[in-house]
C-alpha cells in the first residue's frame, strides 16, 4: 500500500517522518528535529484528496507548485495593502518561474501594471509570456518614469540592483519586497536607502492572516483555481528536462548555480539511477 503526497522533500531517496495532524487532505511531519521549520516545510498534502491533482501535469506541480503560492500570497498582500498606494510593480529576475508566476497573478487581478527587469539575453522569452506590461533590461533602469509610484519585488537579491532601482524613484518606491535570490553571488547591505525600507516577505504570515479572515477552505480554494490558470499557462513555454542519479543531481545543479539554466526549462531530478 501507499499513496502519493506533494510536499518539500530532502533531496534523498527516502524521507522518513512522524506522521501527525493526520486528515484526510494532508498530515504533518511532527518529528522533533522539524519541529523548528515553518509549518509548510513538515506539511504534506494527500494528492487523492486534491480536487486539482492531475496524474499527467505532476511534473508541473512539482516544479510551479511551491513558488507559485509564494508569488500569489505576495500580490495577495499587496493587493491587501492597496498595493501601497503605487501603480506599477517592478519585478526583477523577470525570467524566473517565482517572478512569472507574480506577474501572471499581477495580471489576472488586473488592477496594476508589471514591469519585468531581466538580462538581454532574455527580453524575446520574457515578453513572448503575455504576464507583463513591459520588459526593461537592466542596463536601462534610468529609462523608466521616476515619476511612478511603484512597489518592487524582488527575485534577485542583487544589492547594486536594489540600490540602483531606490536612488533612481526615491520616495516613490512605495515599498520594497525581497523574495529571492537568483543573483545569489551578489548579495549585500541594503541599508539607508531611499523610498520604502526593504522588508523580506513571508508567506506563512499572509496564510496567517487570510486563513483567519476568509477560513482556510477558501483560501486554498481561491489559491488552488489561481493556480490551476497558472499550471495550463505554463503549457506554452515551459520545457521538462529528467536526470536521474546523483552525477545528474550535481550537474544539474552547478549548471543552474552557474546561470546556465534556460528560463522555460525545468529540472525534475532523482536520486535513484534510472531502472532499465
Amino acid at each position: 500500500m501507499g499513496e502519493r503526497v506533494w510536499g518539500f522533500f530532502p533531496m534523498s531517496t527516502h524521507l522518513k517522518v512522524q506522521a501527525g495532524k493526520v486528515r484526510a487532505d494532508q498530515f504533518v511531519d511532527v518529528s522533533p528535529h522539524r519541529a523548528e521549520y515553518a509549518p509548510v516545510y513538515a506539511q504534506f498534502t494527500r494528492s487523492a484528496a486534491n480536487p486539482i491533482y492531475d496524474p499527467a501535469r505532476e511534473d508541473q506541480d512539482s516544479l510551479l507548485r511551491g513558488m507559485f503560492m509564494t508569488s500569489w500570497l505576495c500580490e495577495d498582500f499587496m493587493s491587501d495593502n492597496a498595493t501601497f498606494g503605487a501603480d506599477a510593480y517592478l519585478i526583477t529576475s523577470a525570467s524566473s518561474k517565482t517572478s512569472i508566476a507574480l506577474g501572471f497573478a499581477v495580471k489576472e487581478r488586473g488592477e496594476k501594471r508589471a514591469i519585468g527587469l531581466t538580462s538581454a539575453g532574455n527580453v524575446a522569452f520574457c515578453e513572448s509570456l503575455g504576464c507583463y506590461d513591459e520588459i526593461v533590461t537592466y542596463d536601462a533602469i534610468a529609462e523608466l518614469d521616476p515619476a511612478v509610484p511603484v512597489v518592487m519585488v524582488d527575485m534577485a537579491g542583487n544589492a547594486d540592483l536594489i540600490s540602483q532601482l531606490h536612488h533612481h524613484y526615491g520616495d516613490n518606491m512605495k515599498y520594497s519586497c525581497r523574495v529571492g535570490a537568483t543573483h545569489h553571488d551578489k548579495g549585500g547591505v541594503v541599508e539607508g536607502l531611499p523610498g520604502a525600507t526593504p522588508e523580506f516577505f513571508f508567506a506563512p504570515s499572509q496564510v496567517q492572516k487570510r486563513s483567519q479572515e476568509w477560513g482556510p477552505e477558501k483560501l486554498m480554494q481561491a489559491l488552488g483555481m489561481s493556480f490551476l490558470r497558472f499550471r495550463e499557462f505554463s503549457d506554452g513555454w515551459l520545457q521538462v528536462n529528467r536526470g536521474y542519479g546523483a552525477e545528474a543531481v550535481s550537474t544539474t545543479y552547478q549548471s543552474v548555480l552557474a546561470g546556465g539554466a534556460s528560463p522555460q526549462q525545468g529540472q525534475i531530478l532523482s536520486m535513484e539511477e534510472q531502472s532499465a
